[in-house]
Order: C-alpha cells, then sequence, then structure tokens
C-alpha cells in the first residue's frame, strides 16, 4: 500500500481517537511562501493540502524557518502528529531533513499537522469521558492513564488520593505541622491550620506563635497576673508565676493576696500582732498603718520599749520603785518597802518586795521597817525581835509550834533510848544477885526510871529497884 495512504488512515483513525484541538486554528509562518501553501493548509484535516516555507542552509537565504498553530488555550495534549509528504527515491533526503528536530522540522516541504488531545482540562481516556481524580493539580492528569502529574496541596499519590501523614501537610506533603494543635490533634492535612483551634500558649493562623508577654491561655486570651516576681512573664500555657510572687502575694499564678496575719515574700512572714486595735499588718511590708500596742515601738511594732518605759510610744517612765515594769501599761513587781500597781505605796505593818511579809508580832504595835522587817520600837517584854531571822535570808524560820513540836519529838526519842539501855541493865544485875543469894520464899521487884536519880528500896530481905 502507498505510503501516504498508510499515514493519511493513522491520521483519520486517531482524529476519530482523541480531539482535533489544532483543526482550523490560528495558523502562522515565516517565511510565507504563498497563498496556495500556506500555514493554514497545515491544520485542515484535508492530505491533499500542505503548507510549505522556504529552503533553509549554508546558501540558502534563510538560516531559520517556523511554524506556528496557536490552539488558543491550554490543553491536555495526547499527541502532536505531523505528517510529511513522501517522495519516491527521495527517503534519504528527506531523513536529512528530520535531523535534530521532534517538533519543528526545519526543512522545505509539505507539513500537515494535526494536535490531538481533549478539549476539556479535566478528563483522561481515548473517549476523553474520564474525570481526573479531584486532587489532581489543576484538574489536569495523564490523558491516557489518569494519573496525576503533581497533587494539591495535602496529598500525596499516584492519583491523588492519600492524605498527608499526620504532623505534615501542603506541597508534596513537605511541611511540617507546628504541633501545637488544641488537645493535641494534628493539624489540616492541606492548610495546616488546627481546626480545633490553638493549644493554650498558642497563637496564629498555624498556632506556630507564642502568646505575646502578659498573656497565656487558649488563645492568649487571658492577662497573666501583675504580681509575679521582678515583673517576669507567666507561662503561657497554664499562667503560673515560675519565677514566683511578688511580696504579698501567693499562689501559683500571685494572684492573692497573703492571708491575714502574714506578709511578705511567699506569705512566710507573721504580723507582730501589736498593732492598734489589733488591725492585720500591710501584706507587703508588715507595716503597721495605724500605729502601735502600748508599749511596743518601730514599723512593725516588734519593739518593745527600752527597761524603764512603758506605754503609748514608751514614752511613760516606769515608776522608781519597780523592780519589773511591764512595758505595756507600767504595772510592776515592786521592790521591797514598796507596793501598788505602780510601787507608789508604802508598806504598811509590813515589809519586803510587794510588802508580801507581815512584821513580827513580837514587834511593839507590830511596827517594823519597811525593807528588812526589823522592829522600829522594840520588842514585846520578854521577847528577842532582832534574833528572827528575816525572811529574805538563807536561812528559813521555823514558827514557835513548830519548834516545839520537834523538841518533844527529840525528848521523846531520847527517853525511850534510856529506859530500855536501863532495863537492860537492871535486868542483868537481878540475874547476878539470884545467884548470890539462898533460897528465899518469895521475890518481888520492880523498878522506877526517872530523868534525875535511881532508887533502891529493901522489903525484907528481897531487893527492889
Amino acid at each position: 500500500m502507498d505510503l501516504n495512504w498508510l499515514l493519511l488512515i493513522q491520521g483519520v483513525y486517531l482524529a476519530f481517537s482523541y480531539d482535533d484541538l489544532s483543526y482550523h486554528k490560528l495558523a502562522t509562518q515565516l517565511p510565507n511562501t504563498g497563498s496556495t501553501t500556506g500555514a493554514d493548509d497545515a491544520v485542515d484535516r484535508n492530505g491533499i493540502t500542505c503548507m510549505k516555507t522556504a529552503d533553509i542552509g549554508l546558501t540558502s537565504e534563510y538560516k531559520t524557518v517556523w511554524w506556528k498553530v496557536d490552539l488558543g488555550g491550554v490543553y491536555n495534549i495526547h499527541s502532536i502528529n505531523i505528517l510529511f509528504k513522501n517522495y519516491d527515491g527521495q527517503e534519504n533526503r528527506q531523513r536529512g531533513r528530520f535531523a535534530g528536530f521532534s517538533l519543528y522540522v526545519s526543512s522545505t516541504g509539505d507539513i500537515p499537522v494535526v494536535v490531538l488531545g481533549c478539549e476539556k482540562p479535566d478528563v483522561y481516556g481515548r473517549q476523553c469521558n474520564l474525570q481526573c481524580p479531584l486532587n489532581c493539580k489543576y484538574n489536569v492528569c495523564h490523558i491516557q492513564y489518569g494519573t496525576c502529574f503533581a497533587c494539591d496541596p495535602g496529598w500525596t499519590g499516584t492519583t491523588c488520593t492519600d492524605k498527608c501523614r499526620d504532623g505534615w501537610f501542603g506541597k508534596n506533603c513537605t511541611e511540617p505541622c507546628a504541633n501545637n494543635c488544641k488537645e493535641n490533634a494534628a493539624c489540616n492535612h492541606v492548610t495546616g491550620l488546627c481546626d480545633k483551634g490553638c493549644a493554650a500558649g498558642w497563637i496564629g493562623p498555624l498556632c506556630d506563635r507564642e502568646c505575646d508577654d502578659g498573656t497565656f491561655g487558649n488563645d492568649c486570651v487571658h492577662q497573666c497576673s501583675d504580681h509575679c516576681l521582678s515583673d517576669s512573664p507567666c507561662n503561657k500555657q497554664s499562667g503560673q508565676c515560675v519565677g514566683g510572687c511578688e511580696l504579698g502575694y501567693t499562689s501559683s499564678d500571685c494572684s492573692q493576696v497573703c492571708p491575714s496575719g502574714y506578709y511578705g515574700l511567699n506569705c512566710k512572714e507573721r504580723c507582730s500582732g501589736h498593732c492598734m486595735n489589733d488591725k492585720p499588718c500591710d501584706f507587703v511590708s508588715g507595716y503597721c498603718s495605724n500605729g502601735c500596742h502600748d508599749g511596743y515601738l518601730g514599723t512593725r511594732c516588734n519593739t518593745t520599749c527600752l527597761k524603764g518605759y512603758y506605754g503609748k510610744n514608751c514614752s511613760l517612765r516606769c515608776s522608781p520603785n519597780c523592780k519589773i515594769c511591764q512595758n505595756t501599761d507600767g504595772m510592776c513587781a515592786c521592790k521591797s518597802g514598796w507596793m501598788g500597781p505602780q510601787c507608789l505605796t508604802e508598806c504598811a505593818l509590813s515589809y519586803g518586795e510587794n510588802c508580801q511579809y507581815s512584821c513580827s508580832v513580837h514587834c511593839i504595835n507590830k511596827v517594823c521597817d519597811r525593807f528588812n522587817g526589823t522592829c522600829l520600837f522594840g520588842c514585846a517584854k520578854g521577847k528577842n525581835c532582832d534574833r528572827e531571822t528575816p525572811p529574805n535570808d538563807k536561812t528559813t524560820d521555823v514558827p514557835g509550834p513548830t519548834w516545839w513540836i520537834i523538841a518533844f519529838a527529840l525528848s521523846f526519842v531520847i527517853n525511850i533510848i534510856f529506859i530500855t539501855y536501863t532495863m537492860i541493865r537492871l535486868i542483868k544485875q537481878w540475874k547476878i544477885s539470884l545467884r548470890k543469894q539462898p533460897k528465899s520464899r518469895g521475890v518481888l521487884s520492880y523498878w522506877r526510871s526517872t530523868f534525875r536519880t535511881k532508887e533502891i528500896e529493901t522489903i525484907g530481905d528481897v531487893s527492889l529497884f
């Protein structure tokens, strides 16, 4: 069969398989050799009419010639068919004209062109009736197999039906998620956005930006406490003051003042308890803003009055008769010879510290020295008051009745010992005399003891002890 007919049949077959995108489209060429071989003749589906350009070569007028067709849009092209007229016996010459070219032929001759493809961009197949996969980039796929040349962002695979794996998104699934989505959810595989919003402490379309200093929480809508130590920013997730709180504040976010009665760093310092009217001290400094109780000084009222002073602002002087003076009200423990709340009253019929001892009953009129208890006007007749031991002596006075009890007890013990000793001696002597005397009709003996003498009476021939 003639080669011309084979080429023509092939062109007709292809034409019925795919759309002829170049048919009657605008074609141009340079140089233009005439109206009978113009550029339009290459796209009229007529195998008889052909376009033709001028010669090119080393000795030719033109060094470059070209022909083109404007399809009028962007199409998915299956193939470009260029039909050359065959010249019998000139195959080698024609072959040389094709050398180095794939689409444009730089030789003179007849070049009918058929561009085959699908007019609609999102279909494929021989009949152009199969829909390209939805996620192919630009909705364009391979015109024969339907595979995608590239995928829309967020999709992968030959047909772009697979989502990006968790943690990745975007073009070719090469963009990493920020991993700051709420509830640890993965970001959107297409946009990288967090569909449920950002985790606490993060903000921005991709949740990749931390909260500004001074804010925290979901969407960074919460304000940090103003009382974090040294104005340091709070934790942007929880709002906690990581470095601690300013003086006078407590709790994890430093939003609470110290409880009543405490102040200072971490509220560990206890107020003095001596603020005026029992008011609590300042929770920051511990100062008593209204002043101090009587007997205390200082901004925190934690200093007692100097010895010898008492009262408001320690402005009152204690009585000189005080041994110990209370700093609050001036109440005293008195020196010897004085009594009363502030030791301003002299002892009467008494003596010693706070007048705690009564004068001796043997003092005339019971009057004694209020400092040491000596009788000022002497003792009652027959009494020796001066020998009585004063209470502040280290020896201990024993009252009269107690002394007589002790003396009686000692005398009783001594008598018992003496009587026992005497009886033992008398019994021994009696036994000796019995051994020396002849028999007698009866013996009666008895004895009597006193503190002064021992008497022996004789009745008949019997000795009585």
